[in-house]
């Protein structure tokens, strides 16, 4: 019995560097396909531009547009979480950005969606990933 225990440990510890792998390797995918997407990176700088004006403004027009994107299924707002672009907005403190700024946020895999932000499973965010990787815009199933 002592003896199935390190093959059961093994076994799943392979299985789960297995999954690490390939979770990785989908996030590698989709930010190669995001650092040539030219739609994003415009999505990306308007974004930036209105995070300045609402700073000034007192508005939410950052907010509207992204919610705008998500809602037409656009893969950046799909995949990249607003608090993470505000976060990263509020840091580099700038009103014009470049494509420099841009491969900046999304080459971070931390900035990419989880599970924990805006409910969806890890299995609906590798379908957006792929969707996006296969179709650009992303699918959403409806029951």
């Amino acid at each position: 019995m002592s003896v199935k225990k390190p093959y059961i440990i093994i076994f799943t510890f392979f299985v789960f560097s297995n999954w690490l792998y390939c979770q990785d390797e989908l996030n590698q995918k989709v930010i190669e396909k995001f650092s040539s997407d030219s739609i994003s990176l415009s999505q990306f700088q308007k974004l930036g531009n209105l995070n300045c004006q609402d700073k000034l403004n007192g508005t939410s027009l950052l907010e509207n547009y992204y919610y705008e994107l998500y809602n037409d299924l656009n893969p950046f707002p799909r995949l990249y979480n607003i608090e993470n672009l505000n976060y990263f907005f509020n840091e580099i403190n700038v009103c014009e950005f470049d494509k420099s700024h841009y491969l900046n946020f999304i080459s971070n895999q931390s900035n990419l969606l989880t599970k924990s932000q805006n409910g969806f499973s890890d299995n609906e965010i590798q379908r957006f990933k792929k969707d996006f990787l296969e179709n650009y815009y992303i699918k959403i199933n409806s029951d």
